[in-house]
């Protein structure tokens, strides 16, 4: 009597996304199988990895019958590079942060400002200042996050001395006071003896 010939067992390796940087990855192997043995050591029909590294499973069927299949993993890396543009001035909401290029990372990408929505758009404005957290991932799940801060400008200081009480046909000397680094110093009415001094405060 011939003995029956058991085919040999199929094996699909799928990995569950991609392994990130500081991630981990669940790798399956086919299911149904009577044993399952993989270059790790684990004996379960799926794995939880978070190294890089060519990982192999050896699967055998109720009949006995087995067969090895491999796969490499590779870690994806992601590197935002960000630029930013301060408030102009004291109190004022117009900064901006702008995440300028992805490195690496698989498109399509999206964009988080302090774990907010999900955007496709690479540039959040108006801020005012302040520390921010930047996101951006790619469209295989993995992400990096960088901290931004916007510096305040100085508060805007104009100072040209105490109130003075003139007799008619007196003449003063007015010296406008700022911190305002090359400023304009408009006077109104228009006076003839006007002097500017630019003082640079803390």
């Amino acid at each position: 009597m011939t003995p029956p010939n058991f085919p040999k067992p199929t094996i699909a390796l799928i990995p569950n996304g991609s392994l990130c940087e500081g991630g981990t990855l669940k790798i399956d192997a086919s299911p149904g199988f009577a044993s399952y043995q993989w270059s790790n050591g684990l004996q379960t029909s799926s794995i939880t990895i978070d190294k890089p590294a060519q990982y192999r499973v050896t699967v055998t069927s109720a009949a006995g019958c087995s067969d090895t299949a491999s796969i490499a993993i590779i870690q994806s890396h992601i590197e935002a590079v960000i630029s930013k543009t301060h408030p102009t001035c004291f109190g004022k909401k117009d900064g901006q942060i702008r995440v300028d290029t992805i490195l690496g990372g698989n498109p399509p990408f999206f964009y988080r400002l302090n774990n907010g929505t999900a955007r496709s758009t690479n540039r959040f404005n108006p801020l005012e200042a302040g520390t921010y957290q930047v996101k951006a991932g790619d469209n295989n799940g993995c992400s990096v996050s960088t901290e931004v801060t916007l510096l305040e400008p100085e508060l805007l200081t104009l100072t040209v001395g105490d109130d003075t009480a003139l007799s008619l046909g007196d003449s003063l000397i007015l010296t406008a006071q700022t911190n305002a680094i090359d400023p304009l110093v408009q006077w109104n009415p228009t006076a003839a003896r006007i002097t500017f001094a630019f003082l640079r405060f803390g």
